[in-house]
């Protein structure tokens, strides 16, 4: 054994990791409070301002999502600026490439941990989810590292490493609903190989249940109130043609829109995962791909014919799958090349030009219009500049009045405006035509017939718009009588 060019390998592999961390925080850094808030990310602001009772009773009322995130919130934000309420994201997105390594070197070495590190820092799905003030981000990184390290119980059981798993877990059903189909997935997992492993899967069991424990007492609190709200109204009801999206979003990270990027991205980890299951290691690809990946989506599919709750957005808790298949593919072609099936430079050269598409991808998340944020601060200067006050706004709904508030003051909670048709012969008219198209990850993506703007009082005119793309506009209101 040559120490000499195993020290060499040991040098390059830490240098790689390094860059790759490197990369990772420019992409995620890089004008991080450019963006205005959008109405969900004025949710956490408004939550994270309140004090810890308060915080825990908002949280019950409007439990949108349980309240861990709000809590790593309040506790990591520097302060209420735009680009400190999105660091606590940017943060467990940096934990997530961590535990993106760590399960790519379980299942594919050191070229497996490089992929899966650099797909998940480049990935469009989960960039976006670390620029955003909500708890994808963390409930993200919380999976690929639950993941990982059921991985490693399977292998060697300890109870130091259990109890960290647990706690993960735990975590991680604090942090986001959805976090219940990973779980689920595990779960199957686990079942699958009971013959082979009934110890392991009596263990696993156990500690999943155990740790459900703390979001079965917050449900239980949560219920309490007697009428609970999951603020999920808005979802429609899939079809059976979201599959195949959710599937390609997933490996592509389109996000509504197709672009040049995207595709290129997709395709290539579809192939890197296909070689994956044809290789050596194809049973435990299969696995986790149906268990992982196909069984929770098909899962939430079933259960939103009835009460929809199926958002692309959503299924960031399962991308570890798509990771961890990305690294047996990476390692099916190592040892291809290894063995001398593939000549070496040609494998050099595949896996730069790989990495560069994914870079390009995730360069669209700072440059296309599909991953832009409602512009309400730009909707604020406007008004300001036309010496718009809290008395002169009519709202196209209740909600929009938290944004307004982070950029126009508190006060407006407190004397909300007036919601529309109401105008008091001449306002302002402040619209949100939210876009929620499924496979979208922000509100920039129009979905055909989802929007519509809101009535408006009878004998009013329209004398001066401001509008964005991002599906805010205000209108300045004239109605009979008042003067022009």
């Amino acid at each position: 054994m040559d120490i000499g060019r195993l020290r060499a390998a040991d040098f390059r592999f830490r240098i790689a990791l390094l860059l790759l961390f490197l990369t990772g925080a420019v992409l995620v850094a890089y004008r991080l409070g450019a963006e205005s808030l959008w109405l969900d990310e004025t949710y956490t602001w408004w939550f994270t301002r309140l004090g810890w009772g308060q915080l825990l009773q908002a949280a019950r009322i409007d439990a949108v999502n349980p309240p861990l995130y709000y809590i790593f919130v309040k506790i990591l934000a520097p302060s209420t600026s735009e680009a400190a309420l999105r660091f606590p994201s940017a943060l467990a997105y940096l934990v997530g490439i961590a535990g993106a390594v760590y399960l790519g070197h379980l299942l594919g070495g050191r070229p497996g941990a490089i992929a899966a590190g650099l797909v998940w820092a480049a990935h469009p799905l989960t960039l976006w989810a670390a620029r955003d003030a909500r708890p994808y981000a963390l409930g993200a990184a919380l999976a690929v590292v639950a993941v990982a390290l059921f991985i490693r119980l399977q292998r060697i059981w300890t109870r130091p490493r259990a109890l960290v798993t647990g706690l993960v877990v735990a975590l991680g059903l604090l942090t986001h609903y959805l976090f219940f189909v990973l779980v689920t997935a595990l779960l199957v997992l686990a079942a699958v190989d009971l013959r082979r492993a009934p110890l392991f899967f009596r263990r696993w069991t156990a500690l999943a249940l155990t740790a459900m424990l703390p979001l079965a007492m917050w449900l239980g609190w949560f219920f309490s109130t007697g009428s609970p709200s999951l603020g999920i109204g808005w979802i429609r009801v899939p079809l059976l043609g979201d599959i195949p999206l959710t599937l390609w979003n997933l490996a592509s990270g389109f996000g509504g829109i197709g672009d040049a990027p995207s595709t290129l991205l997709g395709l290539i980890l579809l192939v890197v995962i296909a070689i994956g299951l044809a290789g050596a290691e194809r049973s435990l690809g299969v696995r986790l791909m149906l268990a992982g990946i196909v069984l929770p989506i098909a899962g939430v599919w079933v259960i939103s014919q009835r009460r929809p709750v199926y958002v692309d957005r959503y299924f960031v808790v399962v991308f570890p799958f798509v990771v961890a298949l990305v690294a047996l593919g990476v390692d099916s072609v190592a040892r291809r090349i290894s063995r001398g099936g593939m000549h070496g430079a040609v494998g050099v050269l595949a896996a730069v030009a790989a990495g560069l598409v994914t870079l390009s991808a995730g360069l669209t998340v700072h440059s296309a219009q599909k991953f832009t944020k409602e512009d309400w601060r730009g909707l604020a200067v406007f008004l300001q500049s036309r010496d718009a006050d809290a008395g002169s706004l009519s709202l196209s709904e209740p909600e929009i009045t938290l944004p307004l508030s982070y950029y126009f003051g508190e006060g407006l909670t407190h004397n909300a405006p007036s919601l529309l048709p109401d105008c008091g012969g001449t306002c302002w008219a402040v619209v949100r035509q939210p876009y929620t198209a499924t496979h979208a990850f922000t509100q920039s993506v129009a979905e055909t017939g989802r929007a519509s703007p809101p009535l408006l009082p009878d004998g009013c005119d329209r004398r001066e718009t401001w509008e964005s793309p991002t599906g805010v506009a205000a209108w300045r209101l004239v109605c009979d009588g008042a003067l022009p």
